[in-house]
């Protein structure tokens, strides 16, 4: 079964973008 790249790299974008947010939101709430 064969994995569509587009939808894989899709989803990593979207976990790296939603981590970036979280991470800096935390550190602009502790600053």
């Amino acid at each position: 079964m064969e994995l569509n790249r587009r939808h894989v790299w899709a989803a990593i974008l979207l976990s790296c973008l939603v981590f970036w947010a979280i991470l800096i939101a935390s550190v602009s709430a502790v600053a």
